[in-house]
């Protein structure tokens, strides 16, 4: 994903194209890549949860909380009175792929 971001960075602005994201073998999205950043939003609140309250495994996930600024991110995690397993991170393509297909990079 990082090189898919780059790339879009680097040559975006000779000729802006698309990014497809799949999921499962389906098109899930096809959108430039601002178009993409801009959709979630650009500042992201992750925020740590423990898999074992929910399916009963002893692995850690992350819940991704999109805010349309780095700014109102950041506001919401000071508003937060148990800050622990939370942090604050500009918007990322890894991200919103993460949000779109439900599944983890490795």
């Amino acid at each position: 994903m990082d090189e898919v971001e780059y790339l879009c960075d680097a040559f975006g602005s000779l000729k802006p194209g698309c990014i497809g994201i799949m999921d499962a073998g389906k098109l899930i999205s096809l959108v430039t890549l601002q178009q993409l950043r801009t959709a979630p939003g650009e500042g992201l609140v992750m925020k740590q949860q423990d898999v074992a309250e929910v399916q009963g495994d002893s692995a850690l996930c992350w819940e991704y909380l999109f805010f349309p600024t780095l700014e109102a991110a950041n506001i919401y995690l000071e508003q937060q009175p148990n800050k622990i397993g939370m942090m604050v991170l500009p918007c990322y393509l890894k991200n919103i792929f993460v949000d779109l297909t439900g599944r983890q990079l490795d």
